[in-house]
């Protein structure tokens, strides 16, 4: 069994008490004991870049109170746009991108990533392991000329 069910199932009894009061609430009881799902650790401002100077700076995601965060299977999206010349990229483990290139254009800009994350072995009917399963954080990032 997989550590992060065990800790799941120890968790169980601790529900038991509260379950029986209908639908979601069981099926919250069940899954939150424990009130995780992801963050970004990463602060909402990212180091500056150069223009026409190599840049490179990861975004980090974790489980709040989770010791197992590689276990789960996370994608990012990105919204908005990154300086021109930036790209990025989902690194290994799957919790981290790398925001990367050689910037072309000075000035200040804004976009997010979105995360979402899932159990690799739930199936699609079984009660969420975790609270929350995405979050979105915006963040800047200044390019000096």
């Amino acid at each position: 069994m997989n550590p992060h069910r065990r800790r799941l199932l120890a968790s169980m009894p601790l529900a038991l008490p509260l379950a029986g009061c209908g639908g979601v609430f069981d099926d919250l009881v069940a899954a939150c004991v424990d009130w995780d799902g992801p963050e970004f650790t990463t602060g909402s401002a990212l180091p500056a870049a150069t223009v026409g100077r190599a840049y490179s700076t990861t975004v980090e995601v974790r489980i709040v109170r989770e010791p197992y965060d590689d276990y789960f299977r996370y994608a990012f999206r990105l919204r908005g746009s990154l300086p021109p010349g930036l790209a990025w990229r989902q690194l290994s483990p799957s919790r981290r991108v790398e925001v990367y290139g050689t910037p072309g254009g000075a000035g200040g800009y804004a976009f997010s990533f979105e995360v979402s994350v899932s159990d690799p072995v739930a199936s699609p009917t079984a009660p969420p392991t975790l609270c929350w399963t995405g979050t979105e954080r915006s963040f800047t990032l200044g390019v000096n000329p």
